[in-house]
């Protein structure tokens, strides 16, 4: 049965956090968390936690398909606007957008087909290019 699903995995977590715990409270005790100080996060794994300025850092991310196939861009955009996914993923407090690629598509950096997407709903993905159409998404996640 794989560690996830076994009855050990509650124990696992709890002493997992009880070292991070630990391990946080060495560094902040030794002064080493100075990441925001100087203005930036410091991120550091230790005790097979991460830590982002000695808190403990939990992703809470998605799979974005769709830039990988055919279509050359993230599904549902035939549905809603990029902005309404980006405020769903907000609102649920996701931190992180894994976006699939295809190596040709970067390699060849063709137009966006047009029907890959409504054109009304997702006007900034009109008549653009593979490589461009990542950097939309991209920049959506900061409006």
């Amino acid at each position: 049965m794989p560690a996830a699903f076994s009855t050990a995995a509650p124990q696992r977590r709890a002493a997992l956090l009880n070292q991070s715990w630990a391990a946080r409270q060495r560094r902040l005790e030794s002064g080493d968390c100075k990441g925001a100080e100087r203005g930036f996060l410091e991120f550091v794994s230790d005790g097979g936690v991460l830590y982002a300025d000695c808190v403990p850092f939990i992703f809470k991310g998605i799979n974005w398909f769709g830039s990988e196939d055919a279509g050359r861009v993230v599904q549902g955009l035939h549905e809603h606007t990029m902005d309404f996914y980006m405020k769903f993923l907000a609102s649920n407090k996701f931190n992180a957008i894994r976006l699939l690629f295809a190596h040709s598509s970067v390699r060849d950096n063709h137009l966006i087909p047009q029907d890959s997407f409504d054109r009304e709903k997702n006007p900034a993905l009109r008549g653009v290019r593979y490589l461009q159409s990542l950097l939309e998404v991209e920049q959506a996640t900061f409006n």
